[in-house]
């Protein structure tokens, strides 16, 4: 069966007019970075969407740059929610620039016989008033994918932490990551959610997903429990669900040859196959022959005007 899958792709860029027409048969060396340089893919399954929400976390707390800013104090990071949230809905993307949040860190270790904290403070939205705080003692690792970390975080009602809108993440020495979340979004409107993954390496694991859910759908209340059992490889990905009793399985194909494929991110490399980095986009403009000129932004998500 085949699957949908989402991949970071190599764009190799040459400069047609600094070369004459010949040069074109000219391109990345095998040995560059256009070649060695390793892409990602991603399944698109029914499991997606509780490893999206668990990416974007990740993403977050990534982006907030704490082992850099260690013992610097309480400090503001501005973290693009769409960046993350790109990559947790499984990274697919339109136009529509940065938008950041701010979040307040503090970063503290003090040798390097003890973990690093990290206590952080964010509002994504009204209403939102997010506390985490975090511990890490092993980076991630070839055969620890995800490190040696625990975090706790939740939603505050003053000062007080809302035990219906909270979560926490642990990532072992063993290789096995725990995920639980749970979030009542009313007194009919909630849901909880439970992951355990084991991955030795980053192209292969299995885990296990529990969602219990509680809605009112126009007056009528719904009430559902999913449990997913998966493993995966380099080639393939299975799942098991078990929904109200009922157990079905899936097997996806997830060579490349085998899948509907959605581009969502390019890197960016010369004509010689070296990688460019560009640290920010540049804004351009345009005067039409009617002589009404606009403005507009080249970045991350592409062209905005």
């Amino acid at each position: 069966m085949k699957n949908h899958t989402s991949t970071l792709f190599r764009l190799a860029i040459v400069g047609l007019t600094a070369f004459p027409a010949y040069a074109m048969a000219v391109g990345p060396t095998t040995g560059s970075a256009y070649y060695t340089d390793v892409t990602n893919s991603y399944v698109q399954d029914q499991t997606s969407q509780v490893m999206g929400s668990l990416n974007n976390i990740l993403c977050y707390m990534g982006a907030m740059g704490p082992s850099l800013m260690v013992n610097a104090g309480d400090y503001i990071a501005l973290v693009d929610q769409n960046v993350c949230e790109s990559k947790g809905s499984g990274g697919q993307s339109g136009n529509t620039g940065s938008a950041y949040t701010a979040v307040v860190v503090n970063s503290a270790r003090a040798s390097t016989a003890v973990p690093m904290t990290v206590k952080a403070w964010v509002s994504p939205q009204v209403g939102a008033d997010i506390r985490v705080y975090a511990t890490a003692t092993q980076a991630p690792d070839a055969t620890l994918p995800y490190g040696v970390f625990n975090m706790n975080y939740c939603n505050m009602t003053g000062t007080v932490c809302d035990m219906t809108d909270r979560g926490f993440i642990n990532a072992a020495s063993n290789g096995v990551l725990t995920f639980y979340s749970t979030n009542n979004r009313g007194s009919s409107d909630s849901e909880t959610t439970q992951l355990q993954l084991t991955a030795p390496s980053s192209t292969s694991g299995n885990g296990i997903i529990n969602e219990l859910v509680s809605k009112n759908l126009n007056g009528t209340p719904y009430n559902a429990n999913f449990s997913f059992a998966f493993a995966y490889d380099a080639n393939y990905f299975i799942r098991t669900t078990d929904a109200v009793g009922a157990a079905t399985n899936q097997c996806f194909d997830r060579r490349p040859a085998q899948a509907e494929e959605s581009v969502w991110r390019y890197g960016l490399y010369d004509s010689n196959g070296a990688q460019v980095n560009r640290k920010s986009g540049f804004p351009v403009e345009y005067t039409t022959t009617g002589g009404v000129t606009y403005n507009g932004y080249v970045g991350y998500y592409g062209l905005w005007m």
